[in-house]
């Protein structure tokens, strides 16, 4: 695994901007739920950008497939954060939800990268 450094600040960046995106156009009702839901988006989305962008691996084939999977966990990561902030307000769930997608992608990351294929 090798980390290209601009590639990975500007996707750590843009992981920083969709935070604070979900931090300025949400409601302030509740503000741990808010500030909650703020760190998730930037955690989940500097994740799966800087694997998308920032890093490559020992084959091009590796590095295309996590490269793919990355970019499809980060749709279904900012459609399912969307939908939370939209229409839940429990903690838990949040929490829960979120984490068994992160596990479940870096599951898939280590697999594929595990598979020398």
């Amino acid at each position: 695994m090798k980390v290209n450094l601009i590639p990975f600040i500007i996707a750590f960046s843009a992981g920083l901007l969709i935070g604070y995106a979900f931090y300025s156009f949400g409601s302030r009702n509740n503000v741990n739920f808010h500030s909650l839901l703020t760190i998730l988006a930037f955690l989940f989305s500097s994740l799966t950008l800087s694997c998308t962008f920032g890093v490559d691996f020992k084959s091009s084939r590796i590095t295309t497939n996590i490269r793919t999977v990355s970019g499809l966990f980060f749709v279904i990561g900012m459609i399912s954060l969307v939908i939370m902030k939209a229409y839940i307000e429990n903690i838990p769930f949040v929490i829960i939800s979120s984490g068994i997608l992160a596990l479940i992608y870096l599951l898939i990351i280590y697999s594929i990268n595990k598979s020398d294929q």
